[in-house]
């Protein structure tokens, strides 16, 4: 989830590149007499405006003349992007001393803790609280609370599953940063604003049980090279044209709890830096981390129906869109992929087919290796069990069974208008606008 911040001013970021330094003080010690401080004094000063000036006519001399476009935040952007990938570059990864993940517990194969990024939708957060909080698999919930101005809705603390995290620091790198103790190794990280069956995120865990040192994604994407060598970041509609994935968001996956303390204790300062700046890309972040410590190889997905069944809940206000979030995506996605190692070496980042047969409901993306073997949990008998009746009636039966827990998964939330396009959701949202087109 995407939040509103206020973009820098033109002048605001000129004073920080320009921002008077602190003035040298030179001992006596240090020189021979008043005229060979003189003249010190006089280099540094003339070394120092040459640097401004330049610096002015080289990042600015195109705005003044021409006036102040749209286009200057994106200048001024892209060369934030060629600075922080020359500061990065002497930052190594992976660090030497690398924590190892710790290995699953018994508890760790029945249940997770959902870790829940919102802001400022409180009737989402609650929708979404009130659903997850009913499946058997999630152990805690940890609302990730991150608006010092607002308190968190009274509701949420009818919940013994929902503990509310309070953070200092307004950044999208805070659902990473995990001040509650979880009582799980399995995450799954999600936003307050889609919801998928119970049966769906059993569905993800249980592959995550056997392989806990890959993500298991909901939400694939894909980079795109270009022919210059540069990558870009590619939406759904690229991933599915070309069939292939390698990366996954981190709005609604799992991941081992480990991965998030190496996020925030290990990546390289810059990329945080980055993160914090913009809002944006943290997942991209998250992903390939994840990938440059398992040989390159992308998150794997959940089967194909889980991924299908995202019930989405509406928001009146996106920020998700527009030229800016995707140039910023796609600087994201070439530097991180520098500053990893994933564009060549023995860690390039492989992207793997998406789809593998065109018509079935179930596996889909990377093909796993065989994974740690232990004991199914009744739950995952259960699911099997489940999964086998559906390939036994096929076609528009196990279609049929599928929307009707999505329906269940999504009764609340349309009851409140929260499903878009719904009779309810047009009762709600369309009869405002139709109101205020007629005045």
């Amino acid at each position: 989830m995407r939040r509103h911040h206020a973009s820098p001013s033109k002048e605001m970021i000129r004073r920080r590149l320009f921002e008077s330094p602190k003035k040298m003080r030179l001992l006596p010690s240090q020189v021979k007499g008043p005229i060979l401080a003189r003249g010190l004094i006089a280099f540094a000063v003339t070394f120092l405006v040459g640097v401004h000036v330049y610096l002015f006519r080289s990042l600015f001399v195109s705005s003044t003349t021409t006036g102040t476009t749209p286009n200057d935040n994106h200048r001024i952007l892209e060369n934030g992007g060629a600075m922080l990938r020359k500061s990065v570059t002497q930052e190594q990864w992976p660090p030497k001393d690398l924590q190892s993940l710790a290995p699953l517990e018994a508890k760790d194969l029945e249940q997770y803790t959902i870790r829940m990024n919102t802001w400022r939708r409180p009737e989402q957060l609650l929708v979404s609280v009130d659903h997850h909080a009913s499946c058997n698999g999630v152990a805690q919930i940890q609302v990730i609370w991150c608006d010092k101005e607002n308190e968190p809705p009274p509701e949420l603390f009818n919940y013994s599953k929902v503990v509310v995290e309070r953070h200092d620091q307004n950044s999208l790198n805070e659902r990473f940063r995990i001040l509650s103790p979880a009582p799980t190794l399995g995450i799954l990280s999600i936003d307050d604003d889609a919801l998928r069956p119970c049966e769906a995120l059993d569905d993800g865990f249980f592959k995550w049980t056997r392989h806990p040192d890959r993500m298991i994604g909901f939400d694939a994407r894909v980079h795109v090279e270009n022919e210059d060598g540069s990558w870009k970041y590619g939406y759904m509609s690229t991933m599915e044209k070309s069939n292939s994935y390698s990366l996954s968001l981190t709005r609604y996956c799992f991941i081992h709890k480990g991965y998030m303390d190496m996020y925030m204790n290990a990546l390289p300062a810059s990329i945080l830096n980055n993160i914090a700046e913009h809002f944006n890309c943290e997942d991209i972040a998250m992903s390939f981390m994840i990938s440059s410590l398992t040989k390159g190889r992308p998150s794997l997905l959940a089967d194909l129906w889980a991924i299908k069944s995202m019930v989405k809940l509406y928001v009146e206000e996106k920020i998700s869109g527009g030229k800016s979030h995707k140039s910023l995506r796609d600087e994201c996605v070439n530097t991180f992929a520098e500053i990893m190692g994933l564009k060549d070496g023995p860690n390039k980042l492989q992207p793997q087919p998406y789809l593998h047969k065109k018509d079935t409901l179930f596996e889909c993306g990377d093909i796993p290796d065989k994974g740690t073997s232990h004991p199914k949990t009744k739950r995952e008998k259960d699911l099997d069990e489940l999964k086998a009746s559906w390939h036994r009636v096929g076609g528009t039966a196990m279609t049929n069974e599928i929307r009707s827990l999505m329906s269940k998964t999504g009764f609340a939330a349309y009851q409140r208008g929260l499903i878009q396009k719904s009779d309810k959701w047009k009762d709600r949202f369309q009869s405002d606008v139709d109101t205020s087109a007629s005045r």
